[in-house]
């Protein structure tokens, strides 16, 4: 029974799809109108016939049939419709376990699984969400292997196109289309098909990348606001990423813009950060010009991939002390210090961008202690006493039910120290601080933990290599060595 509600019945092609789809409709049809015609078609209008066999009295006087010999005991039998019961259970019967069936394999795989894939295709713009049947079923047939070439090339191009909700670069995009691309690109690009993956390629390449800023929507004056870069792609290489964002500020000359790279792995959602000078008290509306540039490998030169300007709002008003209350005491610096006491640090033996990782537990903040309170703290690794990184890491403290996720920036990392070489007697460190500007990034609250805790660490091994890194800036050490060595300009012939 499984393999008769598994979909496969129909074909794989959209002409086995729709042949079947139309047979069963009007087999349903037909058993319908049989019903209805063994019932309902043979009216006597008017004239007179025996109920029994259906002779035809209209010059026969009486109420004998001459034919069968049967007599009727009123005028009125002589003026049945005729009802050939037998034809009509049988298309009764035969209608109900079609209609059965139809009924039965929708309520297993819903009525779209009826649909042919290119009209799944054609509905895909007014099909909602990630969420809604259309994509549901799409998903259902690209896993099992059910779309032709042809279809997927038709599937990516009405991603390219986007429709009038979810326009491309956008976040309603990537919910609806960016993540097919997402789960099969690799599939696709894998073919043997060497026009195939032409055509993909192609296609994924015309997409355009989408940047996003965001920031909270008011700001004290002593404190320079931050705002959250987000980027994503859907190209088929993980090509090198350059990112500028120039602000605009009026009456603030001279803002630098902020630049930084992403080097290694595909492009991340997760962003970095801008930071702005302190602001004068008023209304902000932001313009930024956003430039984001690619190159396939290091050592090559960038080119443009996109340029727009976008607006960002926020208002500037009060001071820190009067937004967010500073509070620290023994309990609360004892609960950050068991936060990382019993993690430690994973050292990963082949290196990597972030050969050292931090451990963490932030359920010792769960508590009514830290009820409204923003955990936004600044971590240095130490080895020895040396600085190897920082951590940047902001959550929301405090018992009961609220998004518990966290986010974190790496602004500083040395190789040299977190990839030295394991010697006896090494003594590993954390340095927690807690900063106001980490905590204004948690939304909700009225208080920061702004305390001090140095917390003594173990390494933990891990196998093979760490991963990504992430964004970043430009002027990093590990992004300078990675742009195009200058070639000196050719000294001047001397004379002979």
């Amino acid at each position: 029974m499984d393999s008769f509600f598994s979909g496969q019945w129909l074909g794989t092609s959209d002409w086995a799809r729709w042949t079947a789809v139309i047979g069963l409709l009007a087999l349903l049809a037909g058993l319908v109108f049989l019903a209805w015609w063994a019932l309902f078609a043979d009216r006597a209008k008017g004239r007179r016939r025996c109920p029994r066999c259906w002779y035809d009295l209209a010059y026969t006087p009486g109420r004998t049939c001459p034919e069968c010999g049967h007599t009727g005991r009123s005028e009125k039998e002589f003026s049945r419709t005729r009802r050939r019961w037998g034809l009509a259970i049988l298309a009764m019967l035969a209608g109900s376990l079609v209609g059965g069936f139809i009924i039965d394999r929708a309520k297993y795989e819903g009525w779209m699984s009826y649909l042919p894939n290119t009209m799944l295709v054609w509905l895909l713009p007014v099909g909602g969400d990630a969420n809604g049947l259309v994509i549901s079923e799409l998903d259902a047939r690209m896993s099992s292997h059910g779309l032709s070439d042809e279809q997927w090339l038709d599937l990516l191009r009405r991603a390219v196109k986007g429709d009038f909700a979810a326009r491309p670069g956008t976040e309603e995009w990537a919910d609806k289309y960016g993540r097919i691309i997402d789960r099969w690109d690799d599939d696709l690009l894998g073919r043997e098909d060497e026009e195939f993956r032409s055509q993909v390629f192609e296609l994924l390449m015309s997409l355009p990348p989408q940047v996003e800023l965001s920031t909270r929507e008011v700001w004290p004056e002593d404190i320079g606001p931050t705002l959250n870069v987000a980027a994503r792609h859907w190209w088929p290489r993980p090509d090198q990423m350059r990112l500028t964002a120039t602000p605009s500020i009026r009456g603030v000359p001279g803002v630098e813009p902020d630049v930084h790279v992403l080097l290694d792995g595909p492009i991340q959602r997760r962003g970095y950060s801008v930071h702005l000078p302190p602001l004068e008290q008023g209304g902000y509306d932001l313009p930024i010009t956003l430039k984001l540039e690619r190159r396939s490998q290091s050592g090559e030169r960038w080119q443009l991939a996109m340029q727009r300007q976008v607006e960002v709002s926020f208002d500037v008003t009060q001071r820190l002390d009067d937004m967010l209350e500073a509070v620290t005491d023994d309990d609360l610096d004892q609960a950050i210090r068991d936060v990382f006491a019993n993690s430690g640090l994973v050292k990963y033996q082949r290196g990597g961008s972030l050969p050292v990782r931090v451990g963490l537990d932030p359920r010792p903040t769960y508590v009514e202690a830290f009820d409204g309170t923003a955990v936004g703290v600044r971590i240095e690794v130490q080895r020895n006493g040396q600085p190897g990184r920082m951590l940047d890491i902001w959550w929301h403290g405090g018992a009961g039910r609220f998004n518990r996720q966290h986010a974190w920036e790496v602004p500083f990392l040395d190789d040299e120290v977190l990839g030295a070489p394991d010697e006896e007697g090494d003594r590993w460190t954390l340095r927690i601080r807690g900063l106001p500007q980490l905590a204004l990034r948690v939304r909700g609250v009225s208080k920061y933990w702004a305390g001090e805790v140095e917390v003594p660490t173990f390494i933990r091994r891990q196998r093979g290599s760490a991963g990504s890194r992430g964004w970043i800036p430009a002027d990093d050490p590990v992004a300078q060595a990675a742009e195009p060595v200058e070639e000196a300009p050719p000294e001047p012939a001397e004379a002979g």
